[in-house]
Protein backbone atom coordinates (compact mmCIF):
# COMPACT_ATOMS: atom_id res chain seq x y z
CA UNK A 1 0.00 0.00 0.00
CA UNK A 2 1.58 3.25 -1.15
CA UNK A 3 1.61 6.17 1.26
CA UNK A 4 3.11 9.55 0.51
CA UNK A 5 4.61 11.13 3.60
CA UNK A 6 6.92 13.97 4.38
CA UNK A 7 5.52 16.60 2.03
CA UNK A 8 2.44 18.72 2.70
CA UNK A 9 1.82 18.60 -1.04
CA UNK A 10 3.45 15.51 -2.55
CA UNK A 11 4.95 15.96 -6.01
CA UNK A 12 4.47 12.99 -8.36
CA UNK A 13 5.92 12.48 -11.84
CA UNK A 14 4.48 9.89 -14.24
CA UNK A 15 7.17 9.63 -16.90
CA UNK A 16 5.94 8.12 -20.18
CA UNK A 17 2.30 8.62 -19.21
CA UNK A 18 0.73 7.37 -22.46
CA UNK A 19 -3.05 7.42 -21.92
CA UNK A 20 -2.52 8.84 -18.43
CA UNK A 21 -3.91 5.81 -16.58
CA UNK A 22 -1.25 5.78 -13.86
CA UNK A 23 -1.11 9.56 -13.40
CA UNK A 24 -4.88 9.78 -13.20
CA UNK A 25 -5.15 6.89 -10.75
CA UNK A 26 -2.56 8.57 -8.51
CA UNK A 27 -4.33 11.94 -8.77
CA UNK A 28 -7.59 10.28 -7.71
CA UNK A 29 -5.92 8.32 -4.88
CA UNK A 30 -3.90 11.27 -3.53
CA UNK A 31 -6.10 14.39 -3.82
CA UNK A 32 -3.51 16.66 -2.18
CA UNK A 33 -0.73 15.63 -4.58
CA UNK A 34 0.52 17.62 -7.56
CA UNK A 35 0.78 15.15 -10.42
CA UNK A 36 2.82 15.82 -13.56
CA UNK A 37 2.12 13.52 -16.52
CA UNK A 38 4.90 13.53 -19.10
CA UNK A 39 5.21 11.91 -22.51
CA UNK A 40 7.28 12.62 -25.59
CA UNK A 41 4.24 11.96 -27.80
CA UNK A 42 1.87 14.89 -28.19
CA UNK A 43 -0.81 12.43 -29.36
CA UNK A 44 -0.46 10.46 -26.13
CA UNK A 45 -0.69 13.68 -24.12
CA UNK A 46 -3.89 14.67 -25.98
CA UNK A 47 -5.37 11.27 -25.09
CA UNK A 48 -4.29 11.64 -21.45
CA UNK A 49 -5.81 15.13 -21.26
CA UNK A 50 -9.10 13.83 -22.66
CA UNK A 51 -9.10 10.99 -20.13
CA UNK A 52 -8.44 13.49 -17.34
CA UNK A 53 -11.41 15.60 -18.50
CA UNK A 54 -13.66 12.53 -18.68
CA UNK A 55 -12.70 11.57 -15.11
CA UNK A 56 -13.05 15.09 -13.70
CA UNK A 57 -9.32 15.29 -12.97
CA UNK A 58 -8.25 17.84 -15.61
CA UNK A 59 -7.45 20.52 -13.05
CA UNK A 60 -5.44 18.13 -10.90
CA UNK A 61 -2.80 16.98 -13.39
CA UNK A 62 -0.18 19.00 -15.24
CA UNK A 63 0.66 17.62 -18.69
CA UNK A 64 3.96 18.25 -20.44
CA UNK A 65 5.93 17.01 -23.41
CA UNK A 66 9.47 15.83 -22.63
CA UNK A 67 11.74 12.96 -23.57
CA UNK A 68 13.90 12.84 -20.43
CA UNK A 69 13.31 12.85 -16.68
CA UNK A 70 15.95 15.58 -16.46
CA UNK A 71 13.69 17.91 -18.47
CA UNK A 72 10.75 17.48 -16.06
CA UNK A 73 11.99 19.67 -13.24
CA UNK A 74 11.38 18.48 -9.73
CA UNK A 75 12.25 17.60 -7.15
CA UNK A 76 9.59 14.92 -6.87
CA UNK A 77 8.53 12.71 -3.97
CA UNK A 78 7.61 9.92 -6.35
CA UNK A 79 8.51 9.03 -9.93
CA UNK A 80 6.52 6.28 -11.64
CA UNK A 81 7.20 4.96 -15.10
CA UNK A 82 5.94 2.24 -17.40
CA UNK A 83 8.56 2.71 -20.13
CA UNK A 84 8.68 0.78 -23.38
CA UNK A 85 10.36 -2.48 -22.36
CA UNK A 86 9.85 -4.92 -25.22
CA UNK A 87 13.12 -5.89 -26.93
CA UNK A 88 13.17 -4.68 -30.54
CA UNK A 89 13.65 -8.19 -31.95
CA UNK A 90 10.54 -9.53 -30.23
CA UNK A 91 8.03 -6.92 -31.40
CA UNK A 92 7.26 -8.50 -34.79
CA UNK A 93 6.14 -11.71 -33.04
CA UNK A 94 3.66 -10.03 -30.69
CA UNK A 95 -0.09 -10.32 -31.05
CA UNK A 96 -1.59 -8.00 -33.65
CA UNK A 97 -3.49 -5.97 -31.05
CA UNK A 98 -0.23 -5.27 -29.16
CA UNK A 99 1.56 -4.28 -32.38
CA UNK A 100 -1.25 -1.77 -33.02
CA UNK A 101 0.24 0.36 -30.23
CA UNK A 102 2.64 3.09 -31.34
CA UNK A 103 6.17 1.68 -31.78
CA UNK A 104 7.55 4.33 -29.42
CA UNK A 105 5.36 2.87 -26.65
CA UNK A 106 6.67 -0.66 -27.23
CA UNK A 107 10.31 -0.60 -28.34
CA UNK A 108 12.72 -0.75 -25.41
CA UNK A 109 15.82 -1.28 -27.53
CA UNK A 110 17.90 -4.40 -28.01
CA UNK A 111 17.46 -5.72 -24.46
CA UNK A 112 14.25 -3.85 -23.68
CA UNK A 113 15.97 -1.72 -21.04
CA UNK A 114 17.16 1.29 -23.08
CA UNK A 115 14.51 3.70 -21.82
CA UNK A 116 14.42 2.20 -18.32
CA UNK A 117 18.20 2.67 -18.02
CA UNK A 118 17.88 6.38 -18.85
CA UNK A 119 15.07 6.82 -16.32
CA UNK A 120 17.11 5.03 -13.64
CA UNK A 121 20.16 7.16 -14.44
CA UNK A 122 18.26 10.46 -14.29
CA UNK A 123 15.81 9.75 -11.46
CA UNK A 124 18.13 10.53 -8.51
CA UNK A 125 18.59 14.08 -9.79
CA UNK A 126 14.83 14.61 -9.96
CA UNK A 127 13.87 12.98 -6.64
CA UNK A 128 13.86 14.48 -3.16
CA UNK A 129 15.88 12.71 -0.47
CA UNK A 130 13.77 9.71 0.52
CA UNK A 131 11.79 9.96 -2.72
CA UNK A 132 10.91 6.76 -4.53
CA UNK A 133 11.06 5.41 -8.07
CA UNK A 134 8.60 2.72 -9.18
CA UNK A 135 8.94 1.23 -12.66
CA UNK A 136 7.12 -1.52 -14.54
CA UNK A 137 9.29 -3.87 -16.58
CA UNK A 138 9.07 -7.10 -18.51
CA UNK A 139 8.94 -10.20 -16.30
CA UNK A 140 12.52 -11.18 -17.16
CA UNK A 141 14.07 -7.71 -16.80
CA UNK A 142 13.62 -6.74 -13.15
CA UNK A 143 16.92 -8.15 -11.90
CA UNK A 144 18.89 -6.54 -14.73
CA UNK A 145 17.19 -3.20 -14.06
CA UNK A 146 17.89 -3.51 -10.34
CA UNK A 147 21.55 -3.98 -11.25
CA UNK A 148 21.52 -0.55 -12.92
CA UNK A 149 20.82 1.14 -9.58
CA UNK A 150 24.06 2.59 -8.20
CA UNK A 151 24.07 1.68 -4.51
CA UNK A 152 25.55 5.00 -3.41
CA UNK A 153 22.44 6.81 -4.76
CA UNK A 154 19.75 4.50 -3.37
CA UNK A 155 19.12 3.51 0.26
CA UNK A 156 16.59 0.80 -0.56
CA UNK A 157 15.69 -1.15 -3.64
CA UNK A 158 13.76 -4.23 -4.56
CA UNK A 159 11.50 -6.06 -6.94
CA UNK A 160 7.73 -6.33 -6.52
CA UNK A 161 5.74 -9.19 -8.01
CA UNK A 162 2.57 -8.63 -10.02
CA UNK A 163 -0.73 -10.38 -9.30
CA UNK A 164 0.50 -13.45 -11.22
CA UNK A 165 3.63 -13.68 -9.09
CA UNK A 166 5.94 -12.38 -11.84
CA UNK A 167 8.80 -10.03 -10.93
CA UNK A 168 7.58 -6.95 -12.80
CA UNK A 169 8.14 -3.81 -10.74
CA UNK A 170 11.32 -2.09 -9.65
CA UNK A 171 11.22 -0.02 -6.45
CA UNK A 172 14.06 2.21 -5.30
CA UNK A 173 14.32 4.88 -2.59
CA UNK A 174 16.82 7.73 -2.98
CA UNK A 175 19.39 8.39 -0.26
Amino acid sequence: KLRLRGSAVPEILDFGTGSGAIALALAARFPSARVTAVDRSRGALACARENARALGLAGRVKFMAASSVRACGGPFDLIVSNPPYIPTGVISGLDREVRAEPMVALDGGADGLAVAARVIEQAPGALKRGGALFMELGDTQASAAEGLLKSKLWKARGIIRDLNGKRRFLRAVRR
